[in-house]
């Protein structure tokens, strides 16, 4: 019984570690410049499904968001959507002025 026990905590750590793993290259691929808009979002979304998105990742997506075309509306929302429920205020202040913008020229 006792063997098991350790194998099961064994196997556990094995796993917290495996998982740890996957959140740093996570967050190195989100806070690289250089990686694609598609797999900078794919890891932020990893990121909130674990509750690691913190502020130097978030300010990372907000950046990416800010240097995207504004009428590349796809890849806009694309990196929204990575953003939602962790955007800050200044960004809800410009997709609203952008929309605004989009409208009034529209």
């Amino acid at each position: 019984m006792r063997l098991k026990q350790r194998l099961d905590e064994l196997a556990a750590r094995e796993r917290e570690a495996a998982r740890e793993k996957e959140i740093a290259n996570a967050r190195s691929i989100v806070l690289d410049p250089n990686q694609p808009i598609e797999a900078r979002v794919k890891q932020a979304n990893i990121l909130k499904k674990s509750d690691r998105m913190d502020e130097q990742t978030t300010r990372s997506m907000v950046d990416l968001y800010r240097q995207i075309d504004r009428g590349n509306l796809g890849q806009r929302l694309i990196v929204l959507d990575a953003l939602s429920g962790t955007a800050p205020v200044e960004l809800r202040d410009q997709i609203l002025a952008d929309l605004n913008q989009d409208i009034q020229g529209g």
